[in-house]
């Protein structure tokens, strides 16, 4: 790098680029619920103690699905309003893979549009029994089939090479 007429210097020359893209920092692929498919999603507050009153429901629909967890949307008004951390106990159910209970930790809270609110869940102890094992067995199938409908999907509008 020339610093005067007689003076060079080694020097790096980084490039910056024009645009720049969010990659996704997780350990695991969200796989999208297939757009035909609705897949109401019940969760609730689990009690930290016996005097806890929150025990209300909350429905919400699977926005998309990982090996570590999911997320909800939620009608603006009709969604928890629970602090990061707290535990939830989520439910849901699908004719192909029967149902689904776990126990979840509120991850984020944010609202998506003025009508909606999008809440994440991780999916907390699964792998610590062999119940729990089974059911994330259970889960990596589920991912697999919602993957594979996504890239059906996107596949859909390409002309064969």
């Amino acid at each position: 790098f020339p610093v005067s007429r007689s003076v060079e210097i080694p020097a790096l020359k980084l490039l910056w680029p024009d645009q720049m893209y969010e990659l996704q920092r997780r350990l695991f692929y969200r796989a999208p619920v297939p757009t035909q498919e609705t897949v109401p999603v019940d969760i609730r507050r689990i009690a930290s103690n016996e005097n806890d009153s929150e025990a209300r429901l909350y429905r919400g629909h699977m926005v998309d699905l990982s090996f570590g967890g999911l997320s909800l949307m939620f009608e603006r008004g009709q969604h928890p309003r629970w602090d990061t951390d707290e535990m939830v106990d989520c439910a849901f159910s699908l004719d192909k893979e029967g149902s689904f209970s776990l126990d979840t930790r509120l991850r984020y809270c944010e609202q998506t549009s003025p009508q909606h609110m999008r809440v994440g869940l991780q999916f907390a102890g699964l792998e610590n029994s062999t119940d729990g094992r089974e059911l994330l067995d259970r889960l990596l199938g589920l991912c697999s089939r919602f993957q594979q409908a996504e890239q059906t999907r996107l596949n859909d509008g390409l002309s064969p090479i």
